[in-house]
This record gives structure tokens, C-alpha cells and sequence, in this order.
């Protein structure tokens, strides 16, 4: 069963630069990541700036040359409470966000305790622009207020193990699901793409039993949930 759908499998949120074998969204974390984003072979990109790694030469001429790529989408971007100045990230993120509707383009977000200021924000005339919440950690409440516009929200094995974790994927509709690893260069080049592998598809496997879902069929639905959420063919 793996090796038949092992070609359908799909990481939605990475920042692995290594040639993976399954379709993936690579994510870039700094703004050096920006500029050297030529460089990555891949043919789905993310390009943002992590709110953790913020500072002030970030190049907003080039970041809107680039969007003019049709594979190249918006991401990480987002609002973390532990950064050093939330009002920094604040202006940087709806910056990204304008250009981002400008573009008509999707996002990746990033969320760390400022659920309140990231949905008020992104009520502020985002609603219609597709939005994948990685690696959701937001509560019920935040979830049904998030559902209300264009959503998506992706899940890693590790979120398979922890309880709130599963009560927010058992509440999630099946039809907003989406799978990613997360993983960077160091994690990646530690284990080797057959434990990336094994990951993502157990993954797959943990979330299918807690939807309850047959696993084939929940790879099926996935597979429609990311051609949806970024319009790929």
C-alpha cells in the first residue's frame, strides 16, 4: 500500500532545500532565504519571513517581483509572542498579507499565542485569500472563527500525540485537512529521506485512524484538500 501511494503523498509545509520525492511547499524562514530563493529546485515555493527571525532589511520590491512567479506563494509569515516587538511583526505581516491579496496568492501562517491579533488582522479584508494555519495550535474557539473564511490547517506526526492536538483534528472537517512535516535541512540530512518518508506517511496513517477514515481514502481527500487550497492542476 505505501509504495502504491507513496507518489500521492504531500508535505504542505517544509524547509528542506535537498530534492524530495513527493510534490511539497517549501517555506523560507529569513530574508536571506528570499533572496537566495532562486537557488531552491523546487517547484512550489513559499516565500516569507518567520515573525521570529524579523529584521529591517527586508527587500519588499524584490519579495513582489517574485510573487509574479505562478508557483510561488506567501509564507511563513505570521505573529509569535515570543519575538521581541509584536507591533514589529504586526506592520511586517500585514505588509506581507497586502501584497499577498495584491498577488491573489495563498499563505502560510504561523501563529504562537497571538490568535487574537492574527484573526482580527486577518479580518481585515483577507478572508477571501486561501490561508493554511501551520501546524495549528489554536484553540476550539479559534478554530470555529478561522473555519469562517478560506482555511486550511496542517498537522505533523507530532501533533498525532498530543491530546489537545486530537480533539482540535477529531473537531476539524476532513475537507480543511492537510499534512506537513515541517522539517528543516538539519533535521532532514540527520534522519535521511527514508525516515522523512516513513514520518510523513505515519502521519497520514495516525490522522486517518483519528478522523476514522480508511487510509486510502484519506490520502485521496488530502490529495483534493492541497489541489484545492493552492488551484495546482
Amino acid at each position: 500500500m505505501y509504495n502504491v501511494l507513496m507518489d500521492q503523498l504531500i508535505d504542505v509545509h517544509h524547509h528542506i532545500r535537498s530534492k524530495l520525492p513527493i510534490l511539497s511547499i517549501y517555506n523560507t524562514v529569513t530574508n536571506l532565504d528570499i533572496i537566495n530563493i532562486r537557488e531552491i529546485n523546487k517547484r512550489v515555493k513559499n516565500i516569507g519571513v518567520h515573525p521570529l527571525y524579523i529584521d529591517s532589511k527586508i527587500d519588499y520590491e524584490l519579495f513582489e517581483t517574485l510573487l509574479l512567479d505562478k508557483y510561488t506563494n506567501v509564507g511563513e509569515i505570521g505573529l509569535d509572542k515570543r519575538g521581541d516587538s509584536l507591533e514589529t511583526q504586526i506592520v511586517v505581516f500585514k505588509e506581507f498579507l497586502r501584497l499577498a491579496k495584491k498577488y491573489n496568492k495563498s499563505i502560510s501562517l504561523h501563529c504562537v499565542k497571538a490568535w487574537g491579533p492574527m484573526l482580527s488582522i486577518l479580518d481585515e479584508g483577507f478572508q477571501s485569500l486561501p490561508k493554511l494555519f501551520h501546524g495549528y495550535s489554536g484553540s476550539l474557539d479559534s478554530l470555529k472563527i478561522a473555519l469562517k473564511s478560506n482555511s486550511y490547517f496542517s498537522f505533523s506526526l507530532k501533533d498525532c500525540y498530543m491530546n489537545r492536538r486530537i480533539k482540535v483534528i477529531e473537531a476539524m472537517p476532513i475537507g480543511k485537512l492537510l499534512i506537513e512535516s515541517d522539517m528543516n535541512d538539519d533535521q532532514f540530512n540527520s534522519v535521511g529521506q527514508k525516515i522523512y518518508l516513513d514520518n510523513i506517511n505515519t502521519t497520514y496513517k495516525e490522522i486517518a485512524k483519528i478522523k476514522g477514515v480508511p487510509y486510502n481514502e484519506f490520502v485521496s481527500i488530502i490529495n483534493n484538500n492541497f489541489h484545492q487550497f493552492t488551484k495546482e492542476p
